[in-house]
């Protein structure tokens, strides 16, 4: 004897589960690409360029340029003294451009003596700037002096404080040469300095200059995430192969149900 019952036919409770792991998905996806999001992590916190020319006849120019925020973007200083006589000469200029990954620099400075006499010339590079991660970099320089023993260029990068140290370092016996590493978070300064100094010498010229370049690179990209929607579909096609997987296991239930009821009656 078979009993019919009034009561309702249960409704698959996956519809209800199915949006759900699609918005968890959402959710997950959008946690995902938030937290690898790259970080800018340099902070360029003081940059100062200064020229300077004088000669013996207590003539004397100085330039400087101080840029807190961290940028020059390519503009020029150069000073001359005099521009006329034979009486010491002397001049610096300097070219810079910096933004948040890549610092560049030339500076030269020389003089000339004529009869005697003292001249002086400098151009001097100063950038500090902090890491809140690390960094490889790359770079190269060119460090030259001549003439006059007074003359003389270097290029020098630090890290400061307990944990610091010289990285990078040269001057014009140096010449050319390239750098590269990584750098840890923490404060670091780069100087570069092009300076031809005299007195009553019998050399009467002195040249120098420093061209430099340094780079950051992020030395770890963030693996490739897949973006929210791909990973919303890879879920739901998962979900929809469970859901047919459910049905064909409720068919062939409700089939062998029936065969039974048959072999009963």
């Amino acid at each position: 004897m078979h009993m019919k019952s009034n009561a309702e036919p249960r409704r698959p409770a996956t519809a209800g589960r199915t949006r759900e792991v699609v918005a968890a998905a959402a959710l997950l996806a959008s946690t995902l690409m938030a937290a690898t999001a790259a970080q800018a992590g340099v902070a360029v916190t003081a940059a100062e360029r200064s020229i300077r020319a004088a000669t013996s006849a207590s003539t004397e120019q100085t330039q400087s340029t101080v840029a807190p925020s961290g940028l020059f973007n390519e503009s020029v200083l150069s000073v001359q003294l005099p521009d006329t006589g034979d009486v010491p000469r002397a001049s610096a200029e300097q070219v810079s451009d910096i933004d948040a990954f890549a610092f560049v620099g030339f500076g030269s400075s020389s003089l000339r003596l004529f009869n005697g006499g003292v001249a002086e010339s400098s151009s001097i590079f100063s950038l500090s700037f902090t890491l809140t991660s690390g960094f490889d970099f790359v770079g190269s320089a060119t460090l030259a002096a001549s003439g006059n023993a007074g003359s003389f260029a270097s290029l020098q990068l630090e890290r400061l404080g307990a944990n610091g140290g010289i990285v990078v370092q040269g001057s014009e016996s140096t010449g050319a040469f390239d750098y590269s590493g990584t750098l840890a978070s923490g404060d670091y300064n780069l100087v570069a300095f092009a300076g031809s100094f005299s007195g009553n010498s019998p050399l009467n010229a002195g040249d120098a200059s420093f061209a430099f370049t340094l780079i950051l690179l992020d030395p770890s990209p963030p693996p490739a995430v897949p973006e929210p929607h791909s990973l919303v579909l890879a879920l739901a096609g998962l979900l929809g192969g469970g859901l047919v997987m459910r049905r064909k296991r409720a068919a062939a239930g409700a089939a062998c149900r029936g065969v039974a009821a048959v072999l009963r009656s």
